[in-house]
């Protein structure tokens, strides 16, 4: 595998995010749902209980996520209006002629 030299502003993005993210873990505060879930699961199989699937939530409907933005930036939903094209400097000179 090749080395990767990660420089400028992509290194202290990266660095950024773990110093962010960095922290103390203690594994006895943690708690592992899964574990005791299936923990449960094994309990009530030995004690001869009826084991039923959980209910599945009923899906909501999709977000138009267009209409988020839009609502977020203030225009209630309302499509913006078209942007024309803005140029920087005006064109100056006609047609160029070809060389030869």
């Amino acid at each position: 595998m090749p080395d990767i030299e990660i420089k400028g502003e992509m290194l202290e993005l990266a660095e950024h995010i773990i110093q962010t993210k960095r922290g103390a873990f203690d594994p006895r505060a943690f708690h592992d749902r899964y574990e005791a879930a299936l923990a449960d699961l094994v309990k009530a199989k030995l004690e001869g209980r009826r084991i039923e699937p959980p209910k599945r939530a009923k899906p909501t409907p999709a977000t138009d996520l267009m209409a988020a933005l839009r609502e977020s930036a203030g225009l209630g939903g309302k499509a913006p209006p078209p942007r024309t094209p803005e140029r920087s400097e005006p064109r100056r000179g006609g047609r160029r002629k070809a060389a030869g």
